[in-house]
């Protein structure tokens, strides 16, 4: 069972993605790699940084997690239990015990089917919160893309950008009365990159920049 896409849920991907790739990264590092077992590649400080993250929203991550174990990503099931087991830990044990018993009530070692069968229960209760948390989190958070700066060098602006996804952003600089003094579109590559803007005929003083990518603005005061 998956929770609808739309603009939100794309967006929470993104909100995700980083963190993730961050903590992802830290698998190939010796101290992981020699591991078999899943719970040892969480003890890192990207992993905490992305649970915290993870926390922050509550339920509107879980249908991420359970389409990354979906794909065989084992190592999310981190991220599963550390969210869930506070709360339903009882509801694993009775998946445990419809999928990974025999006869004799013996207990099979767990499987990744375990936590997909556990993910799909949790899916269905709680398929109201997560439609909740999915619609407020846009209220909290602001990061279809990530200014890494704004910065004035000579006569120029410097805009350094990190985008997600291939973007057009769309720049507006105003004056503190209001007017406006430039506008310009910018075709953006997935990653970081730097915008820059010859600010050499501007009135000198305050000024407004204002970015707008997608539905997402951000803008930011900057004296030329």
């Amino acid at each position: 069972m998956y929770i609808r896409q739309n603009n939100d849920s794309k967006q929470i991907k993104i909100l995700l993605k980083k963190k993730y790739f961050d903590w992802k990264n830290t698998w190939k590092k010796p101290e992981f790699s020699i591991h078999s077992d899943p719970k040892l590649y969480a003890e890192s400080e990207e992993y905490d940084s992305l649970l915290e993250y993870a926390k922050k929203y509550g339920m509107a991550f879980l249908p991420l997690i359970f389409e990354k174990l979906d794909n065989g990503d084992f190592y999310a099931l981190n991220l599963l239990t550390d969210l869930t087991f506070p709360v339903y830990r009882t509801l694993f044990n009775e998946v445990v015990s419809l999928f990974c018993t025999d006869e004799f009530n013996r207990v099979y070692p767990y499987t990744l089917s375990t936590y997909i069968e556990y993910s799909k229960l949790l899916l269905t209760k709680e398929y109201d919160n997560i439609l909740s948390s999915i619609h407020k989190i846009l209220t909290f958070e602001n990061e279809a893309f990530e200014i890494n700066s704004i910065s004035i060098n000579n006569h120029d602006i410097l805009l350094i950008l990190h985008s997600e996804n291939d973007e057009t952003a769309i720049v507006k600089i105003y004056n503190l009365t209001g007017s406006l003094e430039y506008e310009s579109r910018y075709s953006l590559s997935e990653g970081i990159q730097t915008i820059i803007i010859n600010a050499s005929n501007f009135n000198k003083g305050v000024h407004v920049v204002k970015i707008t990518i997608g539905t997402k603005s951000f803008s930011q005061k900057i004296n030329i």
